[in-house]
């Protein structure tokens, strides 16, 4: 889906409407040089999203029925290139990593839209 962003303009100058700031997040997904992680379908996903930067890791448990279960833990840290720094002394290493953009906008009666734009994609993350 192409968006024209004067398009995005028009709608952000309505008086109707709210614009929330913009917050940038890049996230740097981590395995080890076995590939636990791609082995087990597991993740350890460092984010930092605005002010807030969390490291989290999950993976599935075993489906029942239809339904499917997983396993998360995210906690908060204070330093996402020190989080970065342990991981890999640890022995993992960067495997993929992304970057967005995110505005949020309120219509007055309506629910909030999120507008998000990638600006580009690159593996290994440059920022561990």
């Amino acid at each position: 889906m192409s968006i024209d962003s004067n398009q995005i303009k028009k709608i952000t100058d309505n008086p109707n409407i709210t614009s929330g700031k913009e917050v940038h997040q890049k996230t740097v997904m981590f395995d080890n040089s076995d590939k636990l992680m791609e082995h087990t379908d597991g993740r350890i996903r460092l984010r930092q999203q605005g002010d807030k930067i969390s490291l989290s890791y999950k993976r599935p448990l075993p489906s029942v029925g239809n339904e499917k279960k997983e396993v998360e833990l995210e906690t908060e840290v204070k330093s996402f290139e020190v989080m970065a720094h342990i991981l890999r002394m640890m022995g993992y290493a960067p495997s993929t990593s992304y970057e967005k953009y995110t505005t949020s906008l309120k219509l007055k009666n309506y629910n909030d839209i999120h507008i998000v734009g990638y600006p580009f994609l690159r593996t290994p993350s440059p920022y561990v």
